[in-house]
């Protein structure tokens, strides 16, 4: 019998060495580890194709932390700024100069050619309008909509 034991000896032992990691595996956590998703970018070009818009791209976001990179495209200075509310970008106004509560961040003095100017947040799921506040250049039509889903 004895015989028996030393010739079993090396199986189990190699058995038991297979089935450590499954064993350790089974004492972490139960909960499963949480994904962290890389941060978004978003390019913002004002100033073009014509002087007053503003062009995001893309459009849409998911919700989490979101980089904004603004250039000036244009032939004078603008800023950017980013708003969350349920308004529609045209429909912020009051004597041609936006209230900017809800204001998430914003980007001031981009002049023009110059190089670009980043903006990072946190997004919440929403409606977000993107904007600059200079004197007439929202009334010229320089908004749009961001929307983070």
């Amino acid at each position: 019998m004895r015989t028996t034991y030393r010739r079993l000896l090396p199986i189990v032992a190699a058995m038991a060495i297979a089935a450590s990691p499954l064993v350790l595996a089974a004492c972490g956590d139960d909960e499963p580890a949480a994904a962290t998703a890389p941060g978004q970018a978003v390019d913002v070009i004002l100033g073009s194709p014509s002087e007053f818009t503003i062009t995001p791209s893309p459009g849409s976001v998911a919700a989490g932390e979101v980089t904004i990179s603004a250039a000036n495209r244009g032939a004078f200075p603008h800023e950017m700024v980013l708003i969350r509310t349920d308004a529609a970008s045209g429909d912020l106004a009051a004597n041609g100069e936006v209230d900017e509560t809800g204001l998430v961040g914003e980007l001031e003095d981009l002049e023009p050619g110059a190089a670009a100017k980043e903006l990072t947040a946190t997004l919440e799921t929403g409606h977000y309008v993107i904007l600059c506040n200079l004197p007439g250049h929202y009334a010229k039509g320089m908004h749009t909509d961001l929307t983070v889903e």
